[in-house]
């Protein structure tokens, strides 16, 4: 690449001083981060419609392209395990900057891809490289606490959320353009953008005085200290078994919605389209809630409607009563997510000391890996039918709710 004689040093924004954090996040700053963190889920639905067109055009099979979203998860969940502890040693700029990079190289790559073996690789790559977005969450926690990191994201899940709603139909649409090495184009340019956009409104939030040593031992003690944290823990285990019950939704409702009760594909979509912008709908409106409620209150109000949700979709399903009524309990486990995901990650974040980035890598991974066995587990249980996933879905929730209620009983106790 050509460089001048005299090349002119950016401008970056100062760090933020540890004095700063309590200050509340700007909107903008939000945004960016919020942006951010929405490729990983662009990357993983924007695809999905055109499957069935890319393993012919590349000698596979249905379930070799299929693959192609296992390796992509599978480096979302073990990326965030670098990116994490690096975020913590060198600020959160360097990470976001070579992973945001190297998203966009690696959708490149996918667009160019020869074989199903090579797209396996190089959307590995790509799931390892943007995990690096993980950092997003843990320049909220460098910058706000509690209340105000609730309301964070709260906001960041507004934004986030549009990423599952708007992905498949983006990708649809796509399709009816161009081929499907089209849309990782736009992946690439999308990932091109959002650099761009770190790169010139990201401050660095985390100064020098309070990044922490790198390397393999390093980030293992980290991550030992981090499970010595018996209030970061347990809204670890929580949010982990509150996400496993939105797997559950995911991994089972299309059989269940649509073999079992008869549904359309497009009366599907139309129903995951609802159920997602419940989330985004709750998510929006937790951020005023926060200022005058605890989080923690919130967060059980969350786990509470969980768990009648489950009871209702199972009830329902058992009772082979109408359709509406398994429907309405999937739409509120979704509306109750609203409030669980931001609150659960808000007093996460803010239970640990030191190593936030770490703290990220380390739920994001648990995250990604309890959803991943939550599919295989949903199929287990009695064939993959409505009842299997209503039954995952409120032992999920439960779990949730315990881990939660459990340690303050026994605190004053």
């Amino acid at each position: 690449m050509p460089q001048s004689t005299a090349p002119v040093q950016p401008r970056l924004p100062a760090p933020v001083p540890a004095a700063a954090a309590q200050q509340a996040l700007p909107l903008r700053l939000l945004v960016v981060i919020g942006t951010m963190t929405m490729l990983p889920a662009l990357a993983i639905d924007a695809y999905l419609p055109a499957l069935p067109t890319i393993a012919p055009d590349l000698g596979t099979t249905h379930a070799g392209a299929a693959l192609s979203l296992t390796s992509c998860m599978a480096g979302l969940a073990v990326g965030q395990l670098v990116a994490g502890p690096l975020s913590d040693r060198y600020g959160r700029r360097p990470p976001l900057l070579v992973g945001l990079l190297g998203f966009v190289l690696s959708s490149a790559l996918c667009a160019l891809a020869w074989s199903g073996a090579s797209l396996l690789v190089f959307r590995l790559l790509q799931g390892l490289l943007g995990s690096a977005t993980c950092v997003g969450a843990a320049v909220v926690r460098d910058r706000a606490r509690d209340a105000d990191a609730a309301r964070a994201f709260s906001l960041l899940t507004l934004i986030t959320g549009a990423g599952p709603v708007l992905a498949p139909v983006l990708g649809a649409q796509a399709l009816r353009c161009v081929p499907w090495r089209g849309i990782f184009v736009g992946l690439a340019v999308l990932g091109a953008v959002s650099l761009a956009v770190v790169a010139r409104w990201l401050p660095e939030t985390l100064d020098r005085a309070h990044r922490r040593e790198a390397g393999l031992q390093a980030t293992l003690r980290a991550f030992g200290r981090l499970a010595r944290m018996r209030g970061f823990m347990t809204y670890l285990a929580a949010g982990s078994l509150a996400n496993c019950a939105v797997f559950a939704y995911l991994a089972g409702s299309a059989f269940a919605l649509q073999d079992g009760y008869g549904l359309s594909a497009q009366q599907y979509s139309s129903v995951v389209g609802l159920n997602a912008l419940g989330v985004v709908a709750t998510g929006s409106l937790n951020a005023p809630l926060v200022g005058r409620f605890d989080p923690r209150a919130l967060l059980l109000v969350g786990l509470v409607g969980s768990v009648a949700s489950g009871v209702v979709v199972l009830a329902a399903v058992l009772l082979h009563a109408p359709l509406a009524c398994v429907l309405a309990g999937l739409f509120g486990l979704l509306v109750a997510t609203g409030l669980v995901r931001p609150n659960c990650g808000a007093l996460g974040l803010s239970a640990q000391d030191g190593a936030a980035g770490s703290a990220v890598a380390l739920s994001g991974f648990v995250g990604w890996v309890s959803g991943g066995l939550t599919a295989p587990l949903v199929g287990a249980v009695d064939g993959g039918s409505a009842a299997s996933m209503a039954t995952v879905l409120l032992a999920s929730s439960a779990g949730a709710l315990l881990c939660v209620v459990l340690p303050g009983r026994r605190a004053r106790s």
